[in-house]
């Protein structure tokens, strides 16, 4: 009975292993440069773009930090993995390469599906992922503000919402700009998604009072009907 029972004990050990996923992680010099990877993040997002077409060195140079780290660690750690290519994709629509920029966001978002599918936990600095969507729309400005919105529209609506300083302020910014120009149409329905996602400085008006308001102006400017209905 003892014999029986061990060789079932080890059958399910083996059946555990079977399962448990391809990927391994990461080792610790691959954490430690993932954690110098953010830090170089948070310097290059803070440098303006360069006046040319060319990126300034810094910005090359983390770029290609980060394509680096991303090639190492793509099959052992897909969370990590998903998480340089997030900061690469920012860095890449910060200097004005939408297409590429797109694409690394892309691949950020395919990492994290292979990382929860391998139940591994994603690393620091990972926004939320209606926030990447959101950055991910962004790459679409070149294309026009409609195309902007029909990809921020189409975010599914059972994601966790995203946090103000996640992407609240570029929303609020873009929403202001529209508003300035007169291209109210556009402005409402930014208004509408921070309003879905609850993203609005705290202190700052609702913007309910926003829409409204954009609501009024629209009817107000109509032409009057006439008598005979014309």
């Amino acid at each position: 009975m003892r014999t029986l029972r061990s060789a079932v004990a080890l059958a399910h050990l083996v059946m555990i292993g079977m399962a448990v996923p391809v990927w391994s992680g990461i080792t610790t010099e691959q954490e430690a440069g993932y954690r110098q990877l953010r830090k170089g993040f948070f310097l290059a997002i803070a440098l303006a773009p360069a006046k040319g077409k060319r990126p300034r060195k810094e910005h090359r140079r983390y770029l290609k930090e980060a394509t680096a780290f991303a090639s190492q660690v793509t099959d052992s750690s897909p969370a990590y993995s998903a998480g340089a290519e997030y900061m690469k994709g920012r860095i890449l629509l910060k200097v004005g390469k939408h297409k590429s920029g797109r694409k690394s966001l892309a691949l950020c978002l395919a990492g994290i599906v292979r990382a929860r599918k391998a139940d591994e936990p994603l690393p620091p600095g990972l926004p939320s992922e209606c926030a990447i969507r959101v950055f991910r729309a962004f790459s679409y400005f070149g294309e026009g503000n409609a195309k902007v919105l029909e990809e921020l529209e189409a975010i599914p609506e059972g994601l966790p919402k995203p946090r103000y300083h996640e992407v609240g302020e570029p929303l609020g910014s873009w929403a202001e700009a529209l508003e300035t120009r007169q291209e109210d149409a556009h402005a409402l329905r930014v208004y509408l998604l921070i309003k879905r996602w609850g993203v609005w400085e705290e202190g700052a008006d609702d913007p309910a009072r926003k829409i409204k308001l954009i609501r009024f102006r629209t009817e107000a400017a109509k032409p009057a009907a006439t008598e005979d209905g014309n």
